[in-house]
Order: structure tokens, then C-alpha cells, then sequence
């Protein structure tokens, strides 16, 4: 696919309004293993969009292909901040920290877990962790989890107290 090609496809994407249909074509870049699924996520990475850098980070890191760190550091240095409660380029920050567990050779992101706030939900549906208590009080929810590559223990604690949960890894 040329350069053009990809370009036209990330912006086809970055058009569509059925969510349905985004979520469609982020699935299908997810498992895709051609080298321009990776370029078109990285175009959709470097729109500024919210949306579509969240999403895309969300697959490159699930993709794990760490030749791409550098890539993503040079889309990163250049998104601009936005205002709001959280920085969508955190997404991409993230999305690093796994990349970079990856080319150490780690397959799980237990080394990671305690700099993120990663929800403990989407870290099961995507197979890294099981949940195997949960505990709901007045205040939080406490998640006991196991890690499903290095069977790793991890209590996580739901932090209601500030505008969105925050997920705090022991």
C-alpha cells in the first residue's frame, strides 16, 4: 500500500460516524499483520483527534510491536496538550511503557502496573490478568488478580474520589 493509499485510509476512518464502524476497522487493524495496518494506526495516532489517538494506542499496544516505539515518541513530542481532566496523550504514554516491556522480552505488563491506572476489566477481557475476588465497599472496588503469564498477585484498588476512577496497583 502506498503512502498515499494509507493516508486515504486513515482519513477514511477518521470520517466515519457510526462508532460501530470505527470499532470495525480498529478490530480489523488489531489483527491484521500487514506492515500498513502499522502505518495507518500510527496516521490515525499523529490526527490529534482524542478519539483516534486513544484507540489507536489502545491497538498498537495490544499489537506489541515494539520497532515502532520510536515512531510513537515522534507522533507524542508533537501532539499538542488539550484541556480536560485527563491528557489524551496519556493513552500513548502507555502505550509506550508496554512497547518498551515488550522488547525487554516481557510478555505480560506486571512490570508496568503499578505506574498505570489501567482498568483491571479491560486487563482481563484482553487476557493479561484474571479477576478472582472482587470487593465493592461504600467508597471503592477492590480487584484481587492473578497474572495469566508469570502468575503474578495484584490487589487493585478503585479510587472514586477524583472526576474518573483511577486504578491503583499493589
Amino acid at each position: 500500500m502506498a503512502s498515499a493509499d494509507i493516508k486515504k485510509k486513515a482519513k477514511e476512518i477518521l470520517i466515519m460516524n457510526d462508532m460501530y464502524l470505527v470499532d470495525r476497522e480498529y478490530q480489523i487493524l488489531s489483527l491484521s499483520k500487514n506492515p500498513e495496518s502499522f502505518q495507518i494506526l500510527l496516521e490515525l495516532l499523529a490526527s490529534g483527534d482524542v478519539l483516534h489517538v486513544q484507540e489507536a494506542a489502545r491497538v498498537l499496544a495490544l499489537k506489541g510491536d515494539f520497532r515502532y516505539i520510536e515512531d510513537i515518541l515522534n507522533i507524542r513530542k508533537h501532539l499538542p496538550s488539550r484541556g480536560g481532566l485527563r491528557d489524551y496523550r496519556k493513552s500513548i504514554d502507555d502505550t509506550i511503557l508496554i512497547l518498551e516491556e515488550r522488547k525487554k522480552g516481557h510478555e505480560c505488563n506486571c512490570g508496568i502496573y503499578s505506574k498505570t491506572s489501567f482498568h483491571p476489566r479491560y486487563e482481563e477481557k484482553i487476557g493479561f490478568i484474571k479477576i478472582i475476588n472482587e470487593v465493592v465497599n461504600e467508597n471503592n472496588t477492590v480487584y484481587s488478580c492473578i497474572c495469566n503469564k508469570c502468575d503474578r498477585k495484584w490487589q487493585v484498588e478503585e479510587d472514586l474520589t477524583y472526576h474518573y476512577p483511577i486504578f491503583n496497583w499493589h
